[in-house]
């Protein structure tokens, strides 16, 4: 699953939290959102090999995926029964929100940067999510890359993924003009 994009929803989150404690409002700044290969599904597949990509002993490795699905049914069974959202969903959910951080909005340039290649989050799944922000109104540029593995995108083409970074961030300082 998605670390950075948790760890930015879960930012979002507690400064959400302390806005309404203060009741203050931020400013608007200049920024820009990059979403580098995510969001996914959080389906089983992509799960594990996100958690087994990294564990080379045979026998850990199926003891791991067994274990890894039998905590992704649980979950996503307990979800089903109490009509919640599984962890994917509320991500996606939560990353399409316009004011994600107190001084962005609509406006804020979005760059989803993703690979056809990529073997943890299908490129599907990352188009999928940016056509959603798109219909919300949120301001979406995408920079596909065709061979790269996930989130090696500057190492595979630097030229392109800096390309793609150079611009974003440009149309970013624009909005302050």
């Amino acid at each position: 699953m998605a670390g950075g994009a948790y760890q930015l929803v879960t930012l979002s989150k507690l400064l959400s939290s302390q806005t309404m404690m203060t009741g203050s409002k931020s400013p608007r700044r200049t920024c820009a959102i990059i979403l580098d290969s995510c969001p996914g599904d959080g389906g089983v597949v992509s799960t594990r090999r996100a958690f087994l990509s990294s564990i080379r002993n045979k026998l850990v490795r199926i003891i791991a995926g067994l274990f890894i699905s039998i905590l992704y049914y649980t979950l996503a069974i307990i979800s089903h029964i109490f009509g919640r959202k599984t962890p994917a969903q509320v991500l996606k959910t939560s990353l399409n929100n316009p004011r994600l951080l107190p001084w962005v909005d609509e406006r804020t340039p979005r760059l989803y940067i993703y690979s056809k290649k990529d073997e943890l989050v299908p490129w599907q799944q990352v188009e999928e999510h940016a056509g959603e922000a798109k219909a919300l109104g949120i301001d979406v540029n995408a920079e596909v890359f065709t061979k790269s593995p996930h989130v090696a995108h500057a190492r595979a083409d630097p030229a392109k993924y800096w390309a793609a970074m150079g611009q974003v961030w440009a149309t970013a300082c624009k909005m302050e003009d």
